[in-house]
């Protein structure tokens, strides 16, 4: 058999750059293997405990104690330091990449924990939090080559989700997948609200489209002037009374002898 690689496009810069990756934030990214070393944050999203997410991501103790970062610094009320590190290590976190493999290798899949949330179905909340801690992770493709604005359409996360990725990420909505599909062409056609809410886009992106090719085509043929009669040019009233005039026969003068 032979396999076909894909060639992948770029896809295009987050539209403030500001909130691009720093040379130290790009330091963290890396993988790990989620049936030997998963990350707290990968399985606390598993969990769908979405209560005990906010904590975790928030920096917070949790309740239960049982998914907290806070093994990691000490008991007790944390100070500045503390707080600065713990944020460290949930950007860290947010910016692990989750490898699943076959036993001979095969990789199954690869994910961000964006990826993963948006797959879980977690609430606007969660999924906010994990933009603010990796916003990088909007441009970024797992395995399939899908952004997380994929994941959107696919898994039909609720509308807040959605408004924001087309805020700050709109561009991902012309990036193809690996099996050349844009984002909207990932719902899946089971009479659902998602479906349904693809379909209304669908509507007013080719409404707005079949407007632009009308403007454009007005533009590059542009109607024939219609055919007008100029007016005579007015005289002056004296002439026009002198035309009004009749004309007399000249009489023959009498010869002179």
């Amino acid at each position: 058999t032979t396999s076909s690689v894909v060639t992948r496009k770029p896809v295009p810069p987050l539209r403030d750059p500001t909130m691009e990756d720093s040379e130290e934030d790009q330091m963290w990214e890396e993988d790990c293997n989620y049936d030997i070393n998963p990350t707290v944050m990968f399985l606390i999203l598993e969990s769908r405990d979405w209560k005990e997410c906010i904590a975790l991501l928030d920096g917070k103790t949790s309740e239960k104690n049982s998914w907290s970062l806070n093994h990691l610094f000490g008991g007790g009320k944390p100070d500045v330091n503390q707080m600065k590190e713990r944020q460290k290590e949930l950007k860290a976190q947010a910016r692990t990449w989750i490898v699943r493999r076959e036993r001979n290798g095969f990789l199954r899949w690869r994910m961000l924990p964006l990826h993963a949330a948006l797959a879980f179905n977690a609430p606007f909340d969660v999924v906010l939090r994990l933009y603010h801690l990796y916003p990088g992770a909007m441009r970024c493709r797992n395995d399939k080559g899908m952004l997380p604005i994929h994941h959107v359409f696919y898994y039909g996360n609720e509308d807040r989700v959605l408004e924001l990725f087309m805020d700050v990420f709109p561009e991902g909505l012309t990036v193809t997948d690996d099996k050349g599909r844009l984002p909207i062409a990932c719902t899946p056609c089971d009479g659902s609200d998602n479906e349904r809410r693809s379909s209304i886009l669908n509507l007013y992106c080719n409404f707005h489209l079949s407007e632009a090719k009308k403007e454009a085509e007005k533009a590059n043929n542009p109607p024939a002037a219609p055919l007008t009669v100029q007016p005579q040019q007015q005289l002056p009233q004296q002439q026009q009374q002198q035309q009004q005039q009749p004309q007399h026969p000249v009489q023959n003068k009498p010869k002179q002898m």
